[in-house]
């Protein structure tokens, strides 16, 4: 006897994987030759999901560090720069105009990796296209959806970092 194929009509998801699980026990067939929609559906998602995980940990841990790398540069050039600054204060610099250089500065600094971010995500889309394409998993809008929430998520993150790294820029550079 060859069955070639089956549709499966009602139910909850957990209950057509576990028809196709016993369908397969009783015809007492092995994986490569029987596949079934639910099986297959529950193995990608596992697959996927897992890949998922991944790339969120990945990408936060890449994101985190990056952020404290420039956080901690910024801090030894504030200890570095000390003395210019107590020098420009000498001869006449308000503390106004300095908090206004170490904004400029601290801002420069903190906003190119996410121009660089943003100009890398907009050369990689078609490429992320092509590959979620292969999976017959390409959506245009959720795609766009993920990529500005991860944009706006990263600029998020890194005004916290940029405050943060402000502030203490200011406490070693400012002499009160």
């Amino acid at each position: 006897m060859r069955v070639n194929g089956f549709n499966l009509y009602g139910g909850t998801q957990k209950q057509r994987y576990q028809f196709a699980q016993q369908l397969q026990t009783q015809l007492k067939l092995d994986n490569a030759s029987y596949t079934a929609s639910p099986i297959l559906s529950y193995t990608f998602h596992a697959i996927f999901g897992g890949l998922i995980f991944v790339g969120v940990l990945v990408s936060m841990t890449m994101a985190i560090a990056t952020a404290l790398m420039i956080y901690y540069k910024q801090i030894s050039e504030g200890y570095a720069d000390r003395w210019r600054f107590k020098t420009l204060q000498q001869v006449g610099l308000s503390s106004d105009e300095t908090k206004q250089v170490i904004h400029s500065q601290v801002l420069l600094v903190f906003m190119l990796p996410i121009l660089g971010a943003t100009i890398h995500l907009g050369f990689a889309l078609p490429a992320l296209k092509s590959v979620l394409s292969l999976f017959s998993m390409y959506n245009l809008s959720l795609l766009l959806t993920v990529s500005g929430v991860t944009i706006i998520l990263l600029v998020v993150g890194y005004l916290i970092i940029y405050a943060l790294t402000t502030k203490a820029y200011q406490r070693i550079v400012i002499h009160r």
